[in-house]
């Protein structure tokens, strides 16, 4: 009696450590966070070139840079300071060339994915002035300038106002790939209905 119950707690053990593993991997799944790691985009008449550049042990985050380019003016580059933090990938920070390039805080920060991701699963993250919600509403397979991914997720989001009169300031459709991240972004609008605002064109991950 004894050594079966050592067997069935080994079996539970190697259980939980097996979803563990598992949900660690799904982590990085559908936003691989790895130095190295680069998208580049469709941006209107524009690219957005979306590159992993350092690791900060400091906050255990990763340092993305956004690098726009319009045209034959010099480029824009903004950067965001993601961290894993168990099933969630958080920005702590934003760094806008725009606004003197110094590092903003967000208190509290924004979860943009929340692992496992399944249909139906819904999550907010808010700021005094505003709240994203997030809501998965399909699994797919999706055809974009890059090539063809299966196993894809599409995320509806949802900026609103949290004070006076509720407002929504923006709504889009994201939609990420195993193994992958994110292959293309809608913006939905009462005038013109869906439009594709941002679409994977290459990419590379470690």
């Amino acid at each position: 009696m004894k050594s079966l119950t050592l067997v069935t707690l080994s079996f539970l053990l190697f259980q939980l450590s097996a979803y563990s593993q598992t949900l660690s991997g799904e982590s990085n799944n559908y936003y691989p966070l790895k130095v190295g790691n680069v998208w580049k985009y469709q941006f209107g008449e524009s690219t957005q070139k979306n590159v992993i550049t350092e690791y900060f042990d400091r906050y255990d985050a990763y340092v993305v840079e956004y690098i726009i380019k319009m045209g034959d003016l010099p480029p824009i580059i903004n950067r965001e300071l993601l961290e894993m933090r168990g099933s969630k990938i958080l920005v702590l920070a934003v760094q806008a060339s725009l606004l003197g390039g110094e590092w903003s805080f967000k208190d509290p920060t924004e979860i943009i994915l929340q692992y496992p991701l399944k249909i139906g699963m819904k999550w907010e993250s808010r700021s005094d002035k505003e709240k994203t919600s997030y809501e998965v509403v399909d699994s797919l397979s999706l055809r974009v300038k890059a090539g063809e991914f299966n196993n894809v997720y599409k995320i509806r989001t949802v900026i609103s106002s949290v004070t006076g009169e509720t407002r929504v300031f923006l709504k889009t459709y994201r939609y990420y790939a195993l193994n992958v991240g994110l292959i293309k972004e809608e913006v939905i609008s009462k005038e013109k209905g869906i439009e594709t605002f941002l679409e994977l064109i290459e990419y590379k991950i470690q």
